[in-house]
């Protein structure tokens, strides 16, 4: 019995390893930093850590976090900013290109990515019917919703730069 235990144990480490090899076997994507992955299909550089705030965030909170970023020149730049909705929906591309259709956060920390959430995250653009709402984007399938820049909160994905 013990040496089943040890066997399957062994397997299951090894499956990991597997599994976890397979998200990043053939990455030519993304070039990941220390802090920064730049996708080098658009030309954007994100925050490595895409849970940076350490938390879900309300519309202004967010705006005076990424000020704070610049402000420290986080990874040594100044120029950080909440992304595009077709920024958010141009990264997703990736997981959905591998085959992927929900848990685009597992796919994306696998690969070199940090604290990818599976919640949603705040874009930039407002809702033209409602300047107060802001579309947020969901990193589990890559759905979009509307946001109460005043009352809802989500997490916060700083990017930079662009083609």
């Amino acid at each position: 019995m013990k040496k089943l235990f040890e066997f399957s144990l062994i397997f299951v480490m090894v499956i990991g390893l597997i599994a976890e090899a397979s998200y990043a076997a053939g990455e030519e994507r993304f070039v990941f930093s220390d802090l920064t992955a730049t996708d080098k299909k658009t030309g954007l550089m994100w925050t490595r850590d895409a849970n940076i705030a350490n938390k879900s965030l309300k519309w202004d909170e967010a705006i005076r976090f990424i000020k704070q970023l610049n402000g420290k020149k986080y990874g040594g730049y100044s120029d950080w900013r909440l992304p595009t909705k077709d920024e958010l929906e141009g990264l997703l591309d990736y997981p959905k290109s591998k085959g992927y259709i929900n848990n685009f956060s597992d796919v994306f920390n696998g690969i070199g990515f940090k604290n990818v959430q599976v919640f949603y995250y705040w874009s930039s653009t407002s809702n033209p019917y409602d300047s107060g709402d802001a579309f947020g984007i969901t990193m589990f399938h890559g759905g979009t919703t509307s946001g109460d820049k005043k009352f809802t909160s989500y997490n916060v994905w700083p990017v930079r730069g662009g083609k």
